[in-house]
């Protein structure tokens, strides 16, 4: 395809991105032998792509970082409680509650691996139904919980499911 010249600097992020054509990208390297605005717009747009590589990479670090602080207040909180459970998949899980807090953080330790089309999701459950409050990855996972509710695990198929669809390997009193 024939781009025409005064459509060339449209393709500018495009290119830098790689997501032009051949043809395209011969032709837009062409014109970045002689103009100087071209060659402006591409290090400006690879400028941009860098900082919104960094600027995701920030916010996520910002988040992770918000979670070890929550995570880290229900687990020293004044009334902090444990629970730990086998689970009928091998392993255990260990639940730390604050009812103050109204969190719980569920984290597990040698639970069996499961096939790539499996994951183990934590519910939370009460009188009305269970929620999910996650997958388990191997990581602490918060949950906010009320009086009376309990922590279930179960193993769904990979991103989850909306309810439970196998009966609980583990379930905790929070």
């Amino acid at each position: 395809m024939k781009v025409m010249r005064d459509d060339l600097h449209v393709l500018t992020g495009s290119y830098v991105l790689d997501a032009v054509s051949d043809a395209e990208r011969e032709e837009f390297e062409r014109h970045l032998q002689h103009c100087r605005l071209a060659i402006l717009a591409a290090a400006a747009s690879v400028a941009a792509a860098v900082a919104l590589g960094v600027g995701e990479l920030s916010a996520q670090h910002q988040l992770d970082r918000a979670r070890e602080t929550a995570i880290s207040r229900v687990v020293t909180a004044p009334d902090a409680r444990v629970e730990t459970a086998r689970t009928s998949a091998g392993g255990s899980v260990t639940v730390v509650t604050s009812a103050a807090l109204r969190d719980a953080v569920v984290s597990s330790t040698g639970l069996a691996p499961l096939s790539s089309g499996r994951v183990y999701q934590v519910w939370v459950m009460s009188p009305s139904g269970a929620r999910s409050a996650g997958l388990l990855h191997g990581t602490s996972l918060l949950a906010t919980i009320a009086p009376g509710d309990r922590i279930g695990i179960t193993v769904e198929p990979a991103g989850g499911a909306a309810r439970p669809t196998t009966n609980p390997v583990a379930i905790l009193p929070v």
